[in-house]
Formats: C-alpha cells, sequence, structure tokens
C-alpha cells in the first residue's frame, strides 16, 4: 500500500500530466501511466496553478520525485543526460552532508557546557542563604513520642 502523500502527489503528477503537449505524453509508457492511476489517490484533487512556470508551482518534494524520475527517464535529451545524472548525485551528497551534521552520532552525545552549569548551580546552593536545615531525629525519640501520644489522651 502506497503512503497518502505518495498517492496523492500522483494525482498531481497526472494532472501535470494531462496538461503537457501530446508529444511529451507520447514518450511516457502507458505501463507507467496505469501504474500511477492504480495508485492515485481517489479523494485528493489537484489544484495546480498553471498560469505559472513548472518550477513555480506548489510541489511537494513526493510530485517533484516523481517527475525528476519521469524526466530522467523519458524526457531528458541524451546529451543533457550525464548533467542531469551529475546534478541529482550531487545533490544526494550534499542532503546526506546535511543529515550527517544534523544527526552525528559524535556529536548527539557530546555533553557541553553541562559541566559548567552543573559547577554553577553548586556554586548557587552554596551561597544561598536563605536554606533551611533538617534536623532529623533519631527513632528512637520519635517512638518515644508515638507512645507518649497514644497514653496521652487516657490520663
Amino acid at each position: 500500500m502506497i503512503s497518502t502523500k505518495y498517492s496523492e502527489a500522483i494525482v498531481d503528477v497526472l494532472d501535470i500530466l494531462a496538461h503537457m503537449e501530446e508529444e511529451d505524453q507520447e514518450r511516457v509508457p502507458q505501463k507507467f501511466i496505469d501504474i500511477l492511476k492504480e495508485n492515485a489517490s481517489p479523494n485528493y484533487i489537484s489544484n495546480l496553478d498553471y498560469s505559472k512556470r513548472l518550477v513555480e508551482m506548489d510541489l511537494s518534494d513526493e510530485a517533484r520525485s516523481i517527475l525528476g524520475v519521469m524526466y530522467r527517464h523519458y524526457w531528458c535529451p541524451e546529451d543533457k543526460k550525464a548533467d542531469f545524472e551529475k546534478r541529482v548525485t550531487q545533490n544526494e551528497i550534499e542532503f546526506q552532508k546535511i543529515i550527517r551534521e544534523k544527526y552525528n552520532p559524535d556529536e548527539i552525545f557530546k555533553n557541553t557546557g553541562s559541566i559548567v552549569a552543573e559547577e554553577k548551580i553548586i556554586n548557587d546552593l552554596n551561597e544561598e542563604s536563605d536554606l533551611v536545615e533538617v534536623k532529623k531525629e533519631s527513632i528512637f525519640k520519635r517512638i518515644i513520642e508515638n507512645i507518649i501520644f497514644m497514653f496521652k489522651d487516657r490520663f
């Protein structure tokens, strides 16, 4: 089962395909279009603004990915395929670099600044003069007080 995001993106892609020139539509194999139609969301309605260029449209990342695959396989001229592949590879490298920086396990478990913060808290607690001193009574004294309290009402 395909996710909701992709099934909605497929509706947008099919709508874009329907608004393309017939020559570009014919380059896409019917089997691929049938697969798209099978996985398209039946409830989602595409509302793309065709007064804008394709690059300016508010398309989801999923729809852009599907269109990118279609461009690479069906519409990209042979002399531009190498440049397109190089750009896709470069974008993937940059994306992986961002992910590596964001989720670097060495950086996640680093405890920067916490020792300084702990020392500051300890110093602040030591400097506080308004702290109340709690005295703990011995257990024997508490037992004796409880016995006196129980017999207090009888005498």
